[in-house]
């Protein structure tokens, strides 16, 4: 299982939402030794306190997407790095944007074969959009909520 975590950015106000999840996700993935995906788009700086917890730990790929559907970046990173992509743990904001087109590019492709949406790790500024797209994720086969 891999870690991805999508747009902990200061750019999104929903980052905040689901900091403290996020935190507890990343330690908990750092104790296990399994690898973590930071995934960011645009030019806007990654929270400090995920910056900081993930500084100095060899198992994190930093990725920079050029669009809200990151499923190519983490791709080609993950076999970059040769690391399996069957089972992915999926963290972050927005849920509305940049979280579901992520999961559905994901969902798409064979060497996907779990989704984890991590539901709390997870955050849209309006509770009604997060929970709206965690509804429409929840239809796909690949997926499952944590």
């Amino acid at each position: 299982m891999t870690l991805v975590i999508i747009d902990m950015q200061n750019a999104y106000r929903a980052s905040q939402i689901a900091e403290k999840t996020v935190l507890s996700q990343i330690q908990e993935f750092k104790k296990k030794k399994r690898w973590i995906v930071n995934v960011t788009l645009g030019s806007s700086k990654v929270l400090p306190s995920i910056t900081k917890v993930l500084k100095n730990y060899s198992k994190v790929i930093h990725v920079k997407k050029g669009y809200n559907d990151g499923t190519n970046w983490i791709l080609t990173a993950l076999k970059e790095n040769k690391l399996d992509a069957s089972n992915l743990q999926i963290c972050g904001v927005n849920t509305n944007a940049c979280v579901i087109d992520t999961v559905r590019g994901l969902h798409k492709t064979k060497r996907v074969k779990n989704l984890e949406i991590a539901v709390y790790g997870c955050a849209s500024f309006c509770p009604s959009d997060h929970l709206y797209s965690l509804f429409n994720m929840g239809k796909l086969k690949k997926v499952s909520f944590v």
